[in-house]
């Protein structure tokens, strides 16, 4: 983050600055190891949830993913596919929920800054209807 912030500062937009800090962070490989544990279709849907490794995530294709992400804000997702992240297993389906209402925005157009947000609402919305009060950080 010191890093990023530290880019920024010296007037680099966000696109050349997550490539200087792939660069200095990522482990070079011709074959990235496959970062998915387990997959499992979403009911009703086309879309799939792989659940990864985290940690290899971080090595291998991007220092700055955490908790989950989707095929059209993450170039190296492949097209229909969420990735939820092990180390969030107790939030994993609200992580599917946020991330599949958000790519839904997406495919009609709307910019991720904005369908992050609706998403946000939704996955909070979705916990509160659970009980649930507690949130994962993100």
């Amino acid at each position: 983050h010191a890093l990023e912030k530290q880019l920024l500062a010296q007037g680099l937009n966000y696109a050349e600055t997550r490539a200087r800090i792939c660069k200095e962070f990522l482990i070079p490989s011709e074959q990235k190891p496959k970062p998915s544990i387990y997959a499992y279709p979403i009911a009703n849907s086309p879309l799939t949830v792989h659940i990864v490794d985290g940690t290899r995530v971080r090595k291998y294709y991007d220092p700055k993913f955490i908790q989950g992400g989707h095929d059209l804000v993450y170039s190296y997702i492949p097209t229909g596919k969420i990735w939820v992240e092990t180390a969030f297993q107790e939030d994993r389906d609200y992580i599917v929920v946020h991330e599949s209402f958000e790519r839904n925005l997406m495919l009609t157009g709307m910019s991720y800054d904005n369908a992050h947000e609706f998403a946000c609402a939704v996955e909070k919305n979705e916990r509160r209807r659970q009980g649930v009060t507690k949130y994962a950080k993100g």
